[in-house]
């Protein structure tokens, strides 16, 4: 009992929390849940200077089942950047944290706030930020397992501490559409240049490819593939694209998809 008379009790998965209010002395209200989560109140009563008091009326509930989703609902740390950003589907991660950093913090948040995480195999406070000491110059791999509502459906997590800065990253978009040209298909391609700095881009089609260079800070180019056909079904469009960020050669590969077509009878 706590100094404001409250006794807690859990069942045996610790999802059920009962708190009665005590009379003062050894022969307050005492509860018990079986493993069925049915419960069973045993509540004395107390005559004091003709006031009588009681507890009547406690039903205890718990859902028909517990929820299996063993997600991490929210990742965050005290410093450096996570890559990629988080997301509840993805696993693995690199946090990047600025040169002789010796420690970091994380919050973790279950999927539901009845889940539970662990790091290391032991069981944290997820309310709490959980620090974690680093070797500057070495990297570190941190666990982090959720576990859900059910307390046995788990999911793992990885990040790997590692001193520096993410790649940088190209900023470009690959459209691609089909249209009909003198009754015959056209697979056309445009990218465009979002990034800060000028790419070069390779474009590749079934039908043949095409060679960009010197694209400019937010400049479009487009390609256009004739095809011979009269019908055509969905065509991958690909674009390898490169260029140069505070000093470093970085690439990045494109996906795009042109919707099948029907121009006409094939003679």
């Amino acid at each position: 009992m706590n100094s404001q008379g409250l006794t807690p009790f859990f069942d045996g998965h610790n999802d059920v929390l009962l708190r009665l209010f005590n009379r003062k002395g050894p022969d307050g209200p005492r509860a018990f849940l079986d493993g069925e989560g049915k419960g069973q109140l045993d509540l004395p009563m107390a005559v004091q200077g003709g006031f009588a008091g009681g507890l009547f009326g406690v039903q205890t509930t718990r859902p028909p089942a517990f929820d299996s989703t063993s997600k991490l609902r929210g990742l965050t740390f005290s410093k450096g950047e996570l890559e990629p950003a988080f997301a509840s589907d993805t696993t693995q991660y690199v946090l990047w944290v600025p040169a002789g950093t010796d420690a970091v913090a994380f919050d973790a948040d279950p999927w539901l706030p009845s889940g539970l995480v662990k790091t290391g195999g032991i069981l944290i406070d997820d309310t709490q930020p959980r620090a974690v000491s680093l070797t500057p110059g070495q990297e570190k791999t941190i666990t982090i397992d959720a576990y859900a509502q059910d307390h046995t459906t788990t999911t793992q997590y990885s990040v790997v501490v590692r001193e520096g800065s993410p790649t940088p990253k190209l900023d470009a978009v690959l459209t691609a559409a089909t249209r009909c040209v003198a009754g015959k298909a056209v697979v056309t391609a445009s990218l465009t240049n979002a990034a800060g700095v000028p790419v070069a881009a390779e474009v590749t089609s079934p039908y043949g490819s095409k060679s960009f260079t010197g694209v400019a800070p937010g400049k479009s180019v487009s390609q256009a593939f004739t095809t011979r056909l009269v019908n055509v079904g969905a065509t991958t469009v690909t674009a390898q694209v490169s260029g140069t960020i505070d000093g470093k050669a970085v690439t990045a590969e494109l996906t795009a998809v042109a919707a099948a077509a029907s121009c006409g009878t094939a003679r």
